[in-house]
């Protein structure tokens, strides 16, 4: 993969939090190297915990003189303990995940998982999860690997309007001819640039561009889809990075235009 394509990969950062009765953890993964990120003071990292906190102060105003809890048995059994529990980790963490912004990958059991789902608003969660129980054994690595493939199969709320964007558009404001798509985009008329996962293009950008030996940005190799990334950038439009089956047809890159110009085609 071209060196500026694998920095635009979003699915390369992502977070995990490993929910679990015992321990939940959220681990930050980032090219294969995994990292503890703290909770924030008074989020539960335990079912123990919580149910520690539910039985004092507010939550407990309401309760008969004289009734102690001895064990959170009963807590736990009831039919929302697992709700509540959810919507306490996730109040507390929805600060951190607007200040990271990064997509959310879930792991654990289907009911933990689909519990935490119901009560989190956070527009960048992965409603797919990561079907492994934290509590079983599994490693943070064995983890941050099966929600690598997860986010591979994702799309990012701004690249899912991406794609409908492209699906949208008249012929006028969508491309898929690579030269069409790299002249448009060194007009600086590019919005989205959708690149298949380890596309390549031979050509000569430079020639294809107009363009002198000495003139504009000198491209570090002869290929069509990295000069277009670059003038894309250049020009502060976006650019999609997708797995084959992800990409609205079979070809190397597409774009969404700007605005509809008469020599843009398929």
């Amino acid at each position: 993969m071209q060196p500026i394509l694998g920095h635009l990969d979003y699915r390369n950062t992502f977070l995990l939090l490993a929910l679990a009765a015992k321990h939940v953890r959220l681990l930050r993964c980032e090219g294969g190297e995994i990292s503890a990120v703290p909770f924030p003071k008074g989020v539960p990292e335990s079912e123990t915990e919580f149910t520690g906190d539910t039985h004092g102060g507010e939550h407990t105003k309401n309760h008969a003189p004289g009734v102690k809890f001895g064990s959170s048995e009963g807590k736990e059994k009831s039919p929302h303990f697992l709700a509540d529990f959810m919507k306490s980790i996730d109040r507390g963490l929805q600060p951190l995940y607007r200040e990271l912004g990064l997509p959310l990958v879930l792991a654990g059991v289907d009911e933990e998982t689909a519990a935490y789902i119901s009560v989190s608003d956070y527009s960048s969660l992965v409603p797919e999860g990561v079907k492994l129980s934290p509590d079983g054994g599994v490693t943070g690595a064995e983890l941050a690997h099966a929600a690598a493939e997860i986010l591979k199969r994702w799309n990012s709320p701004a690249e899912k309007q991406a794609l409908t964007d492209f699906a949208a558009m008249g012929t006028g404001r969508r491309s898929t001819d690579s030269t069409a798509i790299l002249l448009a985009a060194a007009a600086g008329k590019v919005q989205h640039l959708l690149v298949r996962r380890g596309a390549r293009m031979p050509g000569d950008a430079q020639r294809i561009l107009g363009l002198g030996a000495g003139e504009g940005y000198v491209y570090r190799n002869a290929d069509l889809v990295n000069a277009a990334t670059v003038e894309v950038l250049k020009h502060k439009g976006m650019v999609w990075l997708l797995e084959p089956e992800q990409m609205p047809e079979e070809v190397a890159m597409a774009a969404v235009m700007r605005y509809a110009d008469d020599k843009a085609g398929e």
